[in-house]
């Protein structure tokens, strides 16, 4: 069944779930297809190993599948926004992934401390969540018929949350700070603080996203992805798959998919270097 001309919708009216928009896709897809190929040869190489990591040999290994698990969901996704040209909520994706490199780099070289700070955190969690309901009316009313247990469960929180050496949260700060002497975590940390304020959190350079002023005009927009930021984008996509799988490869296959992980990221690469989109460093002298 298909909808006649007269019935489709524009992208005035219903944005990125318009016919208009879907019907440009292809375009979309053709122009940067060798791009997506690059990040779905990506995605299959962390699916197999998320099907060949032994999640009963060990917890490190069953927490690096949960985590690998998160990231191909957060790539795969990445790669539907971006097959139509979404910024924005592409980079808050982006951003999963990197994140989720840190937790696992954090992980693998400090598996106790790992489990410590997600330990507190999620006693913590609950403890404010009670305290939450406590301090307000309304939500106390809500829940007044389970007064009792909530109090019991606070003293038992209280206590587990006492005894606790460490009391930090897992965030990305603390990932960093943890495995801040690798290399590849300097880079992907600072393309997540990029990220998280230009795109992702609440800020004046990520409303510049959705804003155009020009010296007779201004106005609010919804933001699509330009087509000097789609091959930038993708870089950091294939940056982060790169390094996110050669540490599962190092630490759970013996880099038996090592020249595997290298191919996929340096054809892109080389391509993208011959498009300028990435300057090698022997040129490096002749750009400045």
């Amino acid at each position: 069944m298909t909808t006649s001309d007269s019935n489709k919708t524009t992208f005035k009216q219903a944005g990125f779930l318009s016919d208009e928009v879907r019907d440009e896709k292809w375009k979309v897809e053709k122009h940067y297809e060798k791009d997506f190929s690059s990040c779905k040869r990506m995605n299959e190489l962390l699916m197999l190993m998320a099907d060949k990591i032994d999640t009963n040999n060990s917890r490190k290994e069953l927490i690096s599948n949960i985590i690998n698990i998160r990231f191909c969901q957060s790539l795969q996704s990445t790669i539907i926004l971006l097959e139509y040209a979404i910024n924005s909520d592409s980079y808050s994706l982006i951003r999963n992934m990197q994140e989720c490199y840190l937790a696992l780099a954090c992980l693998l070289q400090d598996e106790d401390y790992f489990i410590e700070i997600n330990e507190y955190d999620e006693v913590k969690f609950k403890i404010d969540m009670i305290k939450m309901i406590e301090n307000n009316d309304h939500l106390s009313e809500i829940y007044k018929n389970s007064k009792q247990k909530t109090d019991e469960f606070k003293i038992t929180l209280s206590k587990q949350i006492s005894e606790m050496s460490i009391k930090q949260r897992p965030d990305a700060i603390r990932f960093y700070e943890k495995t801040k002497d690798d290399f590849m975590t300097q880079l992907i940390y600072f393309d997540y603080r990029f990220a998280s304020n230009t795109h992702c959190h609440i800020s004046v350079n990520s409303f510049m996203q959705n804003f155009e002023k020009s010296e007779t005009s201004s106005y609010i927009k919804f933001r699509g992805m330009y087509e000097a930021e789609m091959r930038p984008a993708i870089k950091k996509i294939i940056d982060v798959c790169t390094f996110f799988a050669l540490k599962l490869d190092a630490s759970f296959f013996e880099n038996q998919y090592n020249e595997r992980i290298i191919s996929i990221s340096s054809d892109i690469y080389e391509d993208y270097i011959s498009k300028g989109v990435v300057v090698h460093k022997e040129t490096l002298s002749t750009e400045s």
